[in-house]
């Protein structure tokens, strides 16, 4: 949601997988495989493919993904989606803010930190503290239950800001409302969401907010 890397980490995967005999086509990634964190994704795509777990150490294989992301990363100059930082530092003033992410959480935090946004973020839940993926609220609550150990709030007065189809119902599942942005799926695909817009920068806080006002 930060900046644009779910190709980074699609490219990375079918590099891993290809040293393994594997081809993942970049169809049935976005299609089956998007919303999963790297165990769970290792996992789905092995058992399909009939391989066995023990041989192929799926630990070494995460560990190999993330290597190849990170030398990636550090090469190449990224570039943040537009209008990203400018609603982070205005939120943050208003909002406390949490991630909860599938991604790993070296890899969140080394993001943030570059691009200056890591102290705007109070709580950041990544793959390593939940071990189910979206669908699963899991994600969502956890990083709710850490927030409300300095206040407290309801999950109904929680905002989630996706941009997959699993993480909208995952929100939904938690009780949470939910903002999707169109970057990897056509704002009709993510029509669940209580809210859909294009990009960063098309973010409106009025409507944002009218989406918890109580119904008439």
């Amino acid at each position: 949601m930060i900046i644009n890397d779910e190709p980074i980490h699609l490219k990375m995967l079918q590099k891993v997988l290809k040293e393994e005999g594997i081809r993942l086509t970049t169809k049935d990634y976005y299609k089956n495989y998007l919303a999963f964190d790297d165990k769970n994704c290792f996992e789905k795509i092995l058992e399909k493919e009939n391989c066995s777990r023990a041989s192929l150490k799926i630990q070494e294989l995460i560990q190999r993904k993330a290597t190849y992301y990170e030398t990636f990363i550090e090469k190449k100059h990224r570039v943040l989606f537009p209008g990203v930082k400018k609603w982070v530092h205005r939120l943050s003033k208003l909002y406390p803010l949490a991630i909860a992410s599938a991604a790993l959480g070296n890899e969140i935090r080394w993001i943030l930190k570059r691009a200056n946004l890591l102290s705007h973020f109070q709580v950041i839940i990544s793959a390593e503290d939940t071990p189910k993926s979206k669908p699963n609220p899991e994600s969502y609550l956890k990083a709710l239950q850490r927030l409300n150990r300095r206040r407290k709030i309801l999950p109904q007065e929680c905002l989630v800001i996706e941009d997959s189809i699993a993480g909208i119902k995952g929100a939904h599942q938690a009780s949470m409302k939910c903002v999707a942005l169109a970057h990897t799926y056509t704002r009709t695909q993510l029509k669940e969401a209580d809210l859909v817009f294009t990009r960063f920068k098309d973010f409106s806080l009025r409507k944002i907010k009218a989406l918890f006002k109580p119904e008439k």
